[in-house]
């Protein structure tokens, strides 16, 4: 179940260095490269945030382990789609960093990792019965943010999803230092 992810993030990954490759070279679209990146690398930390440790032993724990773990991997179909949908972003914010951003520009740019963060939400309820509410508050701001966006740049619209993705992992991060991880078997 795990390698979707990680095949859609080696894809987001190369599809970023092909489209940064293609490119001029200028400073503006190493700044963007920058940014993209650190997206790519935000989305990968909070994917692996706790369910990497535990999805496995709370699924195998289950009362239903079969169902769940089909459940999971429609989950998965989501965050993919997320993945993707950042990766096409990022290669429109390396080919023009600044200018106007098309309403569908923005709307990829916030949109893919708000249906990421929306995947993980749908992936910590459906294996943990829980939501995590540093997710659920990243993606009502993306939700909010979205529509302004298109009055921005295609750099300054990732640089605030990289902002709230930012937020998010850092979230994640102090509230696993403050309550380290244990399985919650889900009874369904």
């Amino acid at each position: 179940m795990t390698w979707m992810p990680k095949y859609a993030k080696s894809v987001a990954i190369f599809q970023t260095g092909r489209a940064y490759s293609e490119g001029r070279h200028h400073a503006d679209q190493a700044v963007a490269l920058a940014v993209v990146f650190a997206t790519t690398v935000l989305i990968w930390r909070i994917y692996i945030h706790r369910a990497g440790e535990l999805m496995t032993i709370t699924i195998a724990e289950s009362a239903n382990s079969s169902r769940l773990s089909q459940f999971t991997a429609f989950v998965h179909l989501v965050l993919v789609a997320g993945i993707l949908g950042t990766a096409a972003a990022n290669q429109l914010v390396i080919a023009r960093p600044y200018g106007d951003t098309p309403f569908a520009w923005a709307m990829l740019i916030i949109g893919g990792p708000a249906v990421f963060l929306g995947g993980r939400l749908l992936l910590d309820y459906t294996v943990f019965a829980r939501i995590d509410r540093a997710r659920l508050v990243g993606l009502l701001l993306l939700l909010a943010l979205a529509p302004a966006t298109s009055a921005l740049s295609p750099l300054m619209s990732a640089l605030i999803a990289t902002g709230v993705l930012a937020a998010v992992a850092a979230v994640n991060l102090a509230v696993t230092r403050a309550h380290p991880p244990r399985p919650a078997p889900r009874g369904a």
